[in-house]
C-alpha cells in the first residue's frame, strides 16, 4: 500500500545580512531558494506516493470508470467518507449488484456522506422498487425516465420504465458482459448540464465549468411514446438543439460554478487522503434538480498521476480505456 508523509514547502525566507552586507554564500543560497517553485497543489494533501496494484484498492481496476466509482465507498476500516451528493448508484459486475452507493439524508449523523447499503438490499426487486418510486414522485418527469446506465467510456444511456424493467429482469442472467453502473436519473433543471474540469498537468491549476444542453449529451435508449407536455415551452426545453454538442450555452452562474468546483476539489482530496491516489486531471458532470439541489452526475474522464501503478506494460490510466 502507499505510504504517506508530509512534504514541507520550499522556504522563501531571505537570509539575514552579516554586518550590513550579504556574503557570497548567502547571496548564492538566496538565489537557490528563490528559484525553487512554490507548491501549487492546494486541493490535495502532499504525500510521498508509492506504486500499487491497480486493483488492490477495491478489487476493481481503478483506471476504469467502474473502478473509479467503486472508490467512492471509502475504506471499511476508516471513518473518512466522501461528502458528495450523488444519485443512488448500483455497481453491477456481470449483471450482479455488488455495491449500492447513496448519499445519506441531511438529518442523520452521516448527513451528506456517501454510504453503501447492506448486502440484504442488493436484490433486483428492492432496486426496482426504489428507483421506480423516485421516478414516479417527480411530477416533472413527463418522459418517464428512471435511471442512467453507464457502460465504459461511452456517455450513459437514459432508461425509461420499460427499458429499466427489462434490465432488472435480466440482472441475474447477465454473464461476462463486463461492469456497469446503474444510477438514479436526476431530471435537470432547464435541461442544463455543468461540466467541470480540474487539471494540474500544466504549469498552473485549471478549474473551469461550462454549460451544456443535457439532451445533447445524454440520450434515452428509446423515445417514450405518447409523452404529453403541459405547455409547448416545457416540450422545447427537453428537445435537442440543431447544433448538438457544439451548441454555445450561456456561462454557468457564479454560485453554481463555484459549488461544482468545490465538489471536484472534495473528490480529489478524498482520493488522496483515503486511497492515497493522486489525480492529475478529472472532468465531472453535475446537474441541478427542480429543487435547486446540485448533484454529481458522472465522471467523464480522469487521469491518475503517472507512475502510480505497478504494471508498467499497461497504457495511460484514463477512463477512456475499457471500463
Amino acid at each position: 500500500m502507499l505510504r504517506a508523509s508530509s512534504i514541507q514547502p520550499a522556504s522563501l525566507h531571505i537570509p539575514s545580512s552579516i554586518d550590513g552586507h550579504n556574503s557570497v554564500e548567502h547571496v548564492h543560497e538566496r538565489r537557490q531558494r528563490s528559484e525553487q517553485p512554490m507548491l501549487k497543489d492546494l486541493f490535495a494533501p502532499e504525500y510521498v506516493w508509492e506504486p500499487v496494484e491497480a486493483s488492490s484498492c477495491t478489487g476493481f481496476d481503478v483506471r476504469t470508470h467502474f473502478g473509479f466509482c467503486s472508490l467512492f465507498m471509502g475504506k471499511k476500516d476508516s471513518d473518512v467518507r466522501l461528502t458528495l451528493k450523488i444519485p443512488d448508484m448500483v455497481l453491477l459486475s456481470d449483471g450482479m449488484p455488488v455495491h449500492w452507493l447513496f448519499t445519506a439524508n441531511a438529518n442523520g449523523p452521516n448527513a451528506g456522506k456517501v454510504l453503501s447499503k447492506s448486502g440484504s438490499q442488493l436484490v433486483p426487486s428492492k432496486i426496482k422498487a426504489h428507483f421506480t418510486a423516485v421516478a414516479t414522485r417527480n411530477q416533472n418527469n413527463f418522459e418517464g425516465h428512471v435511471a442512467m446506465l453507464h457502460e465504459g467510456q461511452s456517455a450513459p444511456t437514459i432508461l425509461a420504465y420499460k427499458a429499466f424493467d427489462n434490465l432488472i429482469l435480466a440482472m441475474h442472467h447477465e454473464r461476462q458482459l463486463g461492469n456497469k453502473i446503474l444510477q438514479l436519473h436526476v431530471l435537470p433543471l432547464h435541461n442544463a448540464l455543468y461540466r467541470v474540469t480540474f487539471s494540474k498537468k500544466g504549469d498552473d491549476i485549471v478549474q473551469d465549468a461550462v454549460v451544456l444542453r443535457h439532451t445533447n449529451v445524454y440520450r434515452a435508449l428509446s423515445t417514450t411514446a405518447n409523452v404529453i407536455y403541459p405547455t409547448r415551452q416545457m416540450r422545447a426545453v427537453g428537445e435537442r438543439s440543431v447544433e448538438g454538442p457544439t451548441e454555445m450555452m450561456p456561462p454557468a452562474p457564479e454560485a453554481i460554478r463555484n459549488e461544482c468546483i468545490r465538489c471536484v476539489q472534495i473528490l480529489t482530496r478524498f482520493m488522496a487522503k483515503v486511497w492515497q491516489l493522486d489525480l492529475d486531471e478529472v472532468v465531472c458532470d453535475f446537474v441541478q434538480d427542480h429543487h435547486h439541489c446540485l448533484w454529481f452526475a458522472r465522471v467523464v474522464t480522469f487521469e491518475w498521476r503517472a507512475g502510480q501503478f505497478i504494471e508498467s506494460e499497461l497504457r495511460a490510466t484514463t477512463c477512456n480505456d475499457v471500463g
